[in-house]
């Protein structure tokens, strides 16, 4: 099953290992996916249409669309903002188990999705862009290939969290700027 996983997105070498097959492209292993099947029915997914807030957006594609359950939607960061964030407010301290993100893959722009953290925190930034108390749930380095694929994410223990936050943590002044969210999904025991 890895093997075809692998064939069928054009990968250079795959490896299986504890249920989890990881896939890699290009000589460095930075552009390493993992795929594993969507999460069973133990997990309840709770990040659906909870409210959001985030760095100024770019046209129609407001921050809402991050978590709609509709993944032709998405968000997309002002072309004015170098270095934008997203949070998603769960409501209330939530163990968080996985995290599962969905990029854009409109065109050329699964390019941009480089230098990208996903953080988990207790209370609200102190100031915009301020993730300092926040814990590093996933670091995402990219480029990701051109085939649209979730990127998933478990944590090895569960984190009780009430905000999941999104962000670019290298400043850029490029295309390599923009963060653009497809769907963000967050599970829960």
């Amino acid at each position: 099953m890895c093997a075809i996983f692998c064939a069928k997105n054009g990968c250079d070498r795959f490896n299986f290992e504890n249920e989890t097959c990881s896939v890699a492209t290009g000589a460095v292993s930075r552009n390493t996916a993992t795929f594993r099947p969507k999460p069973s029915g133990t997990l309840r997914e709770v990040a659906r249409n909870k409210t959001v807030i985030a760095a100024p957006y770019y046209g129609p594609q407001i921050p809402q669309y991050a978590n709609d359950g509709n993944t032709t939607s998405y968000y997309h960061s002002s072309n004015t903002y170098m270095q934008p964030w997203f949070i998603l407010d769960l409501g209330t301290c939530t163990p968080v188990v996985q995290i599962r993100f969905l990029p854009t893959y409109e065109s050329e722009h699964y390019l941009r999705f480089v230098d990208t953290q996903i953080l988990l925190g207790t209370a609200m930034p102190a100031s915009e862009g301020d993730f300092s108390k926040f814990n590093v749930a996933a670091t995402m380095a990219g480029p990701l290939t051109s085939v649209v694929q979730w990127q998933e994410f478990e944590l090895p223990q569960p984190c009780c969290a009430r905000y999941v936050a999104v962000y670019k943590y290298v400043l850029y002044s490029d295309y390599h700027r923009f963060l653009e969210i497809s769907e963000l999904e967050v599970y829960s025991p």
